[in-house]
């Protein structure tokens, strides 16, 4: 039997770690709702998204268009909770409040 292949992940870039929260910025603007996923901070998400295959606009990665949110909060923001979504405006107003922008 021959042995499973490593999966290789991409690293992701410093400038993108350096700015991760230790909270989800959602969660501090408009509650924790009761769900066990809110107390899992996944890295930052991309308010306007790389897109496949990732992005060589520097822009795309920059501390402006990121923000933190916990593993609940990052799935309906990527459409993978049904009935709940969380737009890229709302992301936006909700870093900007957070943020004090």
């Amino acid at each position: 039997m021959f042995p499973k292949p490593k999966k290789h992940r991409k690293k992701r870039p410093e400038s993108i770690m350096k700015y991760a929260k230790d909270y989800c910025q959602y969660c501090a603007i408009y509650g924790r709702p009761d769900h066990p996923d809110t107390s899992i901070i996944d890295p930052p998400h991309h308010i306007e998204p790389k897109r496949m295959g990732g992005s060589s606009n520097p822009a795309i990665h920059d501390p402006a268009n990121l923000v933190t949110l916990c593993r609940y909060h990052h799935d309906c923001a990527e459409h993978k909770v049904k009935n709940k979504f969380i737009s890229k405006d709302e992301l936006r107003e909700t870093k900007r409040i957070e943020e004090g922008i």
